[in-house]
């Protein structure tokens, strides 16, 4: 019995505010959260999981499956960028342009929809319009080095070779690391016979990518071309090095010892590497096939070897017989053999050869001051084509095709060259 007075001790005292009824109702709330929080979980889940289907989807779905949901879904930024990057793989270029121009329309800022769409554009309407396309991009977008580099890509193929330095120049400074930049600006370089700009360009693509063969190829070419032939025998061995199944680097390497061979062994070094870079699997071909084919046969000329630099420099006049230089190492050659009534006609060639290359010198210095006049291109490449010089007179054509240059001349003047001198290659084409 609880006496008058007497107080009730503190630890059998229900807490302030925790009745039964109070507590059940913040178990109740515990209970609803946590459940909320489990549906929550499970709706992110399963739309998790719908996306991933989605995207594994659109990763197998064929062209024609893209096709139909590009039509029941216009406005989808997903099915747009895959639609026309499938199409582009599949060489429907009409139509990748097509799909890509939307998704470039729903996605502004999205790069490789840009540098698709450009490539797109480009096999379809020509250069210009992938100039365009990639202008039109960097015009919001001045800081994409990728951009500048695709337009250096571009230019180049045009044989626009002082404004593909200049892109790729720009994007070298806008990102710094990326090597195929660097090496883009050594290859316009080099191609524009800026040889200490190439030489630059292409050591600091070397320096950041110190085991790609490729640069070092680069920087073996230049030297060459700018003469420091014992720098281009370091690069060159360099190259062979990363890459010893390689044809290109045997023939940098080949034709570096070549120009600094002093004995019969350093000859007999040189021309164990220009072979090597015609046998195997991937040989060289066109213009690098013909390089390799006169130097093994001036390396015999320089040794006065003239039986075995005969067959060299036949089968290269064979390739190339609007080559002044081939011509000139023949007449030393059937001399030496005694053969005087070929040195006589190949000297008469040689001097018709010295006039075909001033009248190209000619012609080639009005287009650097002309670029845009298309009969001048024309008549360059029919002059090419007239002493057999088919790779340039092809190159001449194609780059004319690319900025549109009496496109429709070309193009049939090209068909009818690729008909005639190579009808068993597939399209009729000749490759450069």
């Amino acid at each position: 019995m609880k006496m008058a007075g007497t107080k009730t001790p503190r630890g059998n005292q229900p807490p302030s505010g925790s009745s039964p009824e109070n507590t059940n109702q913040s178990k109740q709330r515990i209970l609803l959260l946590v459940g909320v929080l489990i549906l929550l979980a499970v709706v992110m889940l399963f739309q998790q999981g719908i996306a991933f289907q989605r995207q594994q989807w659109l990763q197998t779905a064929s062209l024609e499956e893209l096709v139909r949901a590009a039509e029941q879904e216009p406005d989808s930024i997903e099915i747009a960028r895959r639609l026309g990057t499938v199409a582009l793989e599949k060489g429907d270029a009409v139509r990748a342009a097509q799909a890509l121009e939307r998704a470039a329309q729903l996605s502004p800022d999205h790069e490789d929809t840009w540098l698709k769409w450009a490539r797109a554009a480009g096999e379809t309407r020509g250069a210009l319009a992938a100039e365009a396309v990639l202008t039109a991009y960097l015009k919001d977008h001045p800081q994409s080095a990728n951009t500048h580099l695709e337009l250096a890509l571009l230019y180049a193929a045009g044989e626009d070779f002082a404004r593909a330095e200049k892109s790729a120049q720009e994007a070298t400074r806008l990102a710094p690391k990326m090597v195929e930049a660097w090496r883009m600006w050594g290859q316009a370089a080099l191609s524009a016979r800026r040889f200490p700009e190439a030489i630059a360009a292409f050591q600091e693509a070397c320096r950041l990518a110190p085991q790609d063969w490729r640069p070092a190829i680069g920087l073996a070419r230049s030297q060459i071309e700018g003469k420091q032939y014992s720098n281009a025998v370091t690069s060159a061995e360099k190259a062979v090095a990363l890459a010893p199944t390689e044809p290109e680097a045997h023939l940098a390497l080949g034709r570096a010892r070549f120009e600094t061979a002093q004995s019969p062994t350093d000859f007999d070094a040189a021309r164990q590497h220009l072979k090597q870079s015609l046998t195997g699997n991937n040989p060289v071909s066109g213009p690098r096939r013909l390089e390799a084919l006169r130097y093994l046969g001036e390396s015999h000329v320089r040794q006065s070897q003239w039986q075995e630099a005969l067959p060299w420099l036949e089968e290269a006049a064979r390739l190339a017989p609007g080559s002044v230089e081939v011509q000139f190492a023949l007449v030393r050659v059937y001399r030496g053999v005694g053969d005087t009534i070929k040195a006589e006609e190949a000297l008469k060639r040689q001097k018709i050869l010295d006039q075909y290359q001033t009248e190209i010198r000619e012609l080639s210095a009005r287009i650097a001051e002309r670029p845009q006049e298309g009969e001048l291109q024309l008549r360059l490449a029919r002059l090419y084509a007239s002493f057999g010089n088919f790779v340039d007179a092809v190159k001449i054509y194609r780059a004319m095709i690319a900025r549109n240059l009496s496109t429709e001349i070309a193009e049939r003047e090209l068909r009818e060259l690729s008909q005639k001198y190579a009808p068993n290659s597939p399209k009729g084409q000749l490759s450069p």
